[in-house]
C-alpha cells in the first residue's frame, strides 16, 4: 500500500473543508491554498463529489464544503476511493505482483506492515486530522 499522491491532495482538501466547516471554499482559493494545481484539482474534487463526501454550491458566494461529519470520514474511505490496487496487493521489488510465482520473501512481512497502515487508516478520520 503506497498513499499516492491524488490520494494526499484529496486528504488535504477534505481537511481544509473540515476547517471551514459550512463555508464554501472556491476551487481556485483552495488550489492557491493547497498548492495543488487546479485541473488536478477539479478531478479530485469530482470524485469527491460523486462519492458524495463533499457538496458544491453556485454563484457568487458559492464553493464547496464538506457534506458529511468530518468525524465519520475514515482515511480508508479516502484511500479506497483513489486506489488503483487491490487493497491485498503485494508487489515485489522487481516490480511483479507477489502470487505470480508464489510468494515472494517480504510477503509476510509486508502483509503484516499493510495490515497494521490499514488499520490506522481505518481508525483516523478527517475530523481528527482537522483539530
Amino acid at each position: 500500500m503506497i498513499i499516492n499522491k491524488t490520494q494526499i491532495y484529496a486528504i488535504r482538501v477534505l481537511e481544509l473543508l473540515a476547517q471551514h466547516k459550512e463555508t464554501p471554499i472556491s476551487a481556485k482559493t483552495i488550489s492557491q491554498t493547497l498548492d495543488i494545481p487546479y485541473k488536478y484539482l477539479t478531478r479530485v474534487m469530482t470524485k469527491l463529489s460523486l462519492c458524495q463526501l463533499i457538496d458544491s454550491y453556485r454563484g457568487k458566494e458559492g464553493g464547496f464544503v464538506i457534506a458529511k461529519s468530518p468525524l465519520e470520514i475514515q482515511l480508508q474511505d479516502i484511500v479506497d476511493i483513489f486506489s488503483n490496487e487491490s487493497p491485498h496487493q503485494c508487489i515485489c521489488a522487481d516490480g511483479s505482483m507477489c502470487g505470480q510465482n508464489g510468494k515472494c520473501i517480504l510477503h509476510d512481512r509486508w502483509q503484516n506492515s499493510k495490515e497494521s497502515i490499514h488499520q490506522s487508516f481505518l481508525n483516523t478520520t478527517i475530523g481528527e486530522l482537522s483539530t
